[in-house]
Parts: structure tokens; sequence; C-alpha cells
């Protein structure tokens, strides 16, 4: 047994718009969409959104490293969703913020601080 590809599966209510969130604030693209199932392609991973609610029980969290944590936050925010908290250097040396995506879902942003 191998691991072929590694995904993330994030609950949503619907799909449509979280596919466009996806696209409009990260650029990434979907490699399947349906009304049921739709994976993003991220790199060699995929983001898989599902519908329904998340629970305590089965919450993931996404995360991001970008190139532009700032620009990345904006672009969250015209594409619909919210800044939870804003981009912040960290002693280890990266800039990490967290968004929240259309569906209510938290994704971790980090920015590796070039020194």
């Amino acid at each position: 047994m191998s691991v072929v590809r590694p995904y993330l599966m994030h609950w949503v209510s619907d799909m449509g718009r979280a596919v466009r969130f996806y696209r409009d604030a990260f650029g990434l693209e979907p490699r399947y969409e349906s009304e049921f199932w739709s994976e993003i392609a991220c790199g060699d991973a995929s983001i898989a959104l599902h519908p329904g609610e998340a629970t305590g029980e089965r919450a993931a969290m996404l995360g991001l490293y970008v190139d532009d944590a700032a620009a990345t936050c904006a672009a969250v925010e015209r594409a619909g969703g919210r800044v939870a908290r804003a981009p912040e250097e960290q002693a280890h040396g990266h800039i990490l913020a967290e968004v929240v995506d259309t569906e209510g879902n938290p994704i971790s942003v980090a920015q590796q601080v070039r020194r």
C-alpha cells in the first residue's frame, strides 16, 4: 500500500461558492467539480469539498504557504472570506495569519521570512 495523493476534506454548505472562493482567493483550480464532491488542486495534494456541516469531531484546518501573507489576506476578503488573525511575524521565522473561508472553515496562512 502507498499513498497516491493526500487530500484535506472540508465540509461546505454551498459547493459553488466554496469552489469560487478557493479559485478567487488562492488561484487554485478544481480537478473535479460536482454538487456532491469537488477537489481543488493544491500542488500534489487536493482540498476536497463535501456538502454538509462540520462538527468538532470532523473539523480540520488547512494550512497554506504563500509568498505574501498580507496580499493573500486581502484576496481572501475580496473573495468573500474574512481575516480572523492579521499577518504577524513569529519568532520562528514565519509570518502567520488565520483566515476563514466562505463556509466557516479556518485556514492557516504562512509566509516564510527571508533573512
